[in-house]
């Protein structure tokens, strides 16, 4: 007989937990029984109802309700504070705050699903996965969730067959991850890095890697309730109480993390976004993963009046996915690695903090704080508003993966122009250029800066000279610093102004340099040349655009592509016509425009406003116009 499931009350807030039956003893590796039930999750006890409406928790959300709860109460072997082995680890009736009990969520990975094992539930034989029952067997020789603390497993206590019910259940997802717990291990590990001996950590790390870590579901799991320690190692230390990641992080997250459905990678991870966004966000598994992402996409600039969401699009994503939209599952064509938020690469002293906690942090406003003025017309057009500031006029190489540049690829510019002035103004905008003229803790560069225009091209000249001045970390750079010797050498002769870039730089360290300044400037540089083309505009700008460095010479920033200013976005965007409408290929550095400079002359009259409209995918127009 199959097993019938009886629709949830959503006015009760149900969810249906199951219970674990003892073995009989009468047969070895005897099949797993076990009971399912519904319970409700308004079935408060007195205590917690009066804990909940107490001066000081009253009008918070569950999340701060919860933990508040679970920290008022006293320390016992079962409590959920004590991560020790224990027998039976079921917290005590004292952190129970339901009628009927409490329940854990099982968080694993599903496994091999053509490798499957019989259960038995209500009387009815299931298959589920051999991790799945592997799991159940240990928990039952443990004698654990037998009695009125339940066990809540999605592939179980969610009907499978109905579209509906796991919608319902991505909106309760959050309260199974409430007890944020600083283990005592986590702290150890944090202060005593030889706590659990070298060979332990070799352990450690292979047990890191595991397909269980790199799941999507374990990963909101981890960061919404688990340890300080791994919270840290997931979220660079986002201190909220509440997690609200920004877009870009979240797509971060999406890119590197692995789902069955596509769509998950936005469902999946809504405990991570703003209860706005939560709000606004009606997940639907009857609409494409394409059509998903469209709409998160709308809710993000909605909620926050911003357009920096349009900042992750790109055309050169191999589906339907608007221009203007991230795509979630593919990190091929985004900018996200050369971000100023992210922390500098370099010595432990030097990386410091998360720049987004750091005082100095000072974010770019190239539209000022102008309000985005957008509109969607129809599902996968956006309409919005700014203007067009340049074009673009030459490009240097493009990057070939990783590791190298293609020297035959620089697109030289048709004229000889420096918007900034004399060779040292020109000298000046090159190295705020090579370093986004953001430092670390993203901090506006100064002069110190100039340092890049002294850092040797190749490491054959560096090394001696560190050596010489006592400098050991750069001394230590063999291995990296390609990335440096290779972009000067394949971009040797690209013009800018009157001069070619070499001419701008010297291989000889000044007698009172200091080395803190060259690990910078080389830092700087290692993270903003990431997936960024240097280019010079027909105005005489210099800066940086979209490389798409693992596409072909036709899925790439073209000389003629415009410089545009939306309203609500912090960054210039580089766009370009597309029929009737326009085309994001991504954003753009454009140096002395990313601090509300041009708004300045576009109030004068200089630029002129107006409407854009994003199309929606490149099948939308005739293949010749792509």
């Amino acid at each position: 007989m199959a097993l019938s499931y009886t629709p949830l009350d959503e006015s009760k807030d149900e969810i249906r937990l199951l219970t674990l039956l003892p073995e009989s003893g009468l047969l070895r590796n005897e099949i797993i029984q076990c009971r399912l039930e519904t319970r409700s999750l308004t079935s408060f006890t007195r205590q917690y109802k009066e804990f909940a409406s107490s001066p000081g928790h009253s009008g918070s959300d569950k999340h701060m309700i919860m933990q508040r709860w679970i920290q008022s109460r006293p320390e016992s072997e079962g409590s959920l504070q004590n991560l020790s082995p224990t027998t039976i680890r079921e917290p005590t009736n004292a952190y129970q705050h339901f009628n009927w009990g409490d329940f854990a969520a099982l968080s694993y990975v599903w496994g091999d699903e053509s490798k499957t094992r019989m259960i038995i539930f209500n009387g009815c034989k299931m298959e589920v996965t051999r991790n799945l029952e592997q799991a159940l067997r240990a928990f039952r020789a443990n004698s654990e969730f037998h009695s009125k603390f339940g066990l809540w497993v999605d592939a179980i206590c969610i009907n499978q067959k109905d579209l509906e019910e796991p919608i319902q259940l991505i909106r309760k997802l959050s309260l199974f991850h409430y007890t944020k717990r600083r283990s005592e291990l986590a702290c150890e590990l944090v202060e005593q890095p030889g706590y659990l001996g070298d060979g332990c950590w070799h352990g450690l790390m292979q047990l890191m890697q595991r397909p269980y870590w790199y799941r999507l579901w374990i990963i909101q799991e981890i960061i919404m309730g688990a340890s300080t320690m791994v919270l840290t190692l997931l979220c660079q230390n986002y201190k909220t109480e509440k997690i609200d990641l920004p877009f870009w992080r979240v797509i971060d997250i999406a890119n590197t993390a692995e789902c069955r459905d596509p769509r998950d990678k936005v469902y999946g991870l809504t405990g991570l976004m703003a209860d706005d966004v939560g709000k606004r966000l009606v997940p639907d598994y009857s609409i494409s993963p394409c059509e998903v992402y469209i709409e998160i996409a709308k809710v993000y600039m909605q909620s926050y009046q911003s357009l920096d969401p349009i900042r992750e699009g790109n055309p050169w994503a191999q589906t339907k996915t608007p221009s203007w939209v991230a795509h979630w599952m593919w990190d091929g064509g985004r900018c996200s690695l050369a971000r100023i938020e992210n922390r500098l690469w370099g010595p432990a002293w030097f990386s410091g903090n998360l720049v987004l906690d750091s005082p100095s942090y000072q974010p770019y406003e190239a539209s000022g704080r102008r309000a985005c003025e957008i509109y969607f017309p129809e599902t996968g057009l956006l309409k919005c508003s700014g203007f067009v500031i340049d074009s673009i006029a030459g490009l240097s190489a493009r990057g070939r993966g990783y590791f190298a540049w293609s020297k035959g690829t620089i697109k030289q510019p048709k004229e000889r122009k420096s918007i900034y002035g004399n060779s040292k103004q020109t000298a000046k905008a090159l190295y705020q250029t090579l370093v986004a003229d953001r430092i670390a803790g993203g901090k506006k560069s100064s002069d110190r800066q100039s340092s890049i225009l002294n850092l040797p091209s190749t490491f054959e000249v560096a090394e001696p000279q560190s050596e010489q001045k006592g400098w050991t970390w750069l001394a230590s750079q063999e291995e990296y610093y390609f990335r440096w010797e290779e972009w000067r050498k394949a971009n040797r002769n690209f013009q800018l102004g009157h001069c070619i870039l070499h001419d701008l730089f010297s291989d000889t360290l000044p007698a009172d340099a200091l080395e803190e300044d060259y690990i910078e400037v080389y830092s700087c540089f290692y993270q903003t040349c990431q997936k960024r083309r240097f280019m010079l505009t027909a105005n005489g700008h210099m800066g940086r655009a979209p490389d798409n460095v693992y596409e072909s010479a036709q899925d790439q920033t073209k000389v003629g592509n415009l410089i545009a200013i939306l309203f609500g976005c912090s960054t210039p965007i580089i766009i370009r016509t597309f029929g009737e409408h326009f085309q994001v290929i991504g954003e753009a550095y454009v140096q002395g425009i990313m601090d509300g400079e041009a708004m300045k002359f576009l109030n004068q009259g200089k630029f002129k406003r107006e409407e854009f409209t994003f199309a929606k995918s490149r099948a939308d127009v005739p293949h010749s116009l792509v």
